[in-house]
């Protein structure tokens, strides 16, 4: 941005200056080993009021091992370093800039909940992830003992003791999955408050990046210190925030009713994907897996219902990497179609890479939308 060529000079300078200078402030060391800085701005026999910068701390005499002083005549170079750290704080932003730095402090606290949401999001995929495949094992669980009774005629007391043992634990499995299935409802359903607490902090990132560049233009150069040290500061921390978003806009190829976008696959194989956001994963033919050396084994199997209704086979795997026109994303889950599917090129590009994105699909521009917060 232009500010911050503007301010960059400043705030070099400025940074460097104090640098000289030894830190004058008071320095009281607690009898609890403890130390803490700042200005004594006022001392009674019992106690005495510490300025830290933003606030002020009070300490019982009784607390204290002793203070090393430093001359009166640093205080203004410590205030100076306190508005370099503290800039946006209401103690130290510039009258002209004070709106600007109550939106900088609520822009802090919207990253802080996206950052938190984010974390919580990526606890729960993995929760949700659990979920699924103890629905597959438990669900192939049940359809094994369910043939397992379909050929049982009971007739010794052992074998119907066997039976009921059996049914006990099919309808145990039942009970299992409708518990799993409630659960894997309610984290889908807590999953969106990352996106949505991203995009909150993502527009308030922007307008207050426009509102910045609006007063700057509107003052035309004419600054005070303390004004160029405070964009300075704001603009170095923005663009430092900015560089967090990553974000691209990629052409889809329509043909018929879907949409086709291409991919890299671990970083080697090139793929033709068909766009899907109902797919709850990464589908791979046959002939994708096998140019990407995936082994399918038995264990890993599970019947996927496809867009179409109809019910296939397939085979769970991770993929280390897929990249989608320079968006990544790693270990991303996916699953290998036993047979091959005509019409569905190299498989379906679902969500279990979308859903790491904020993403939009524009069916009239044939674009797809893909935006990342990586703090």
């Amino acid at each position: 941005m232009l500010r911050n060529l503007i301010f960059s000079a400043f705030l070099g300078l400025f940074i460097f200056f104090p640098c000289f200078f030894p830190a004058f402030s008071d320095i009281v060391r607690l009898r609890n080993g403890r130390t803490m800085e700042g200005i004594v701005a006022k001392e009674t026999g019992d106690k005495i009021v510490l300025d830290v910068g933003v606030g002020t701390v009070t300490i019982s005499q009784n607390e204290i091992e002793n203070i090393e002083r430093n001359p009166g005549s640093g205080t203004k170079v410590l205030k100076q370093k306190w508005r370099s750290k503290y800039y946006a704080h209401s103690e130290f932003a510039p009258e002209r800039f004070r709106d600007i730095a109550a939106k900088f402090n609520d822009l802090e606290r919207l990253r802080n909940t996206a950052l938190k949401n984010k974390a919580r999001s990526l606890t729960r995929k993995k929760k949700k992830d659990e979920c699924s495949r103890k629905i597959e094992e438990y669900y192939r669980q049940y359809l094994d003992l369910n043939k397992r009774l379909a050929g049982s005629d009971p007739k010794t007391q052992q074998e119907i003791r066997s039976h009921n043992e059996m049914v006990a634990r099919s309808n145990a499995l039942v009970a299992e999955l409708k518990l799993l299935e409630q659960e894997q409802v309610k984290l889908s359903s807590e999953m969106p408050a990352a996106n949505s607490s991203f995009s909150l902090y993502r527009s308030a990132f922007n307008e207050l990046n426009r509102l910045l560049d609006k007063r700057i233009a509107d003052l035309s150069g004419e600054f005070t210190a303390e004004e160029k040290l405070f964009v300075a500061r704001i603009s170095e921390d923005l663009s430092s925030q900015g560089e967090k978003f990553a974000a691209k806009k990629i052409p889809l190829q329509p043909r018929g009713k879907v949409m086709l976008v291409s991919a890299l696959i671990n970083g080697s194989v090139p793929a033709r994907f068909i766009l899907d956001t109902g797919a709850s994963a990464v589908l791979l033919s046959q002939e994708l897996a096998a140019k990407l050396g995936v082994r399918k084994k038995e264990s890993d199997s599970f019947f996927s219902v496809i867009a179409n209704g109809e019910k296939v086979k397939a085979y769970r795997t991770v993929l280390d990497s897929v990249d989608v026109s320079g968006m990544k994303a790693e270990q991303v889950p996916a699953a290998v179609l036993e047979k091959s599917l005509p019409g569905y090129d190299d498989g379906l590009l679902g969500m279990s890479f979308l859903s790491r994105f904020i993403f939009q699909v524009d069916a009239e521009a044939n674009t797809l939308f893909l935006e990342k917060f990586t703090p």
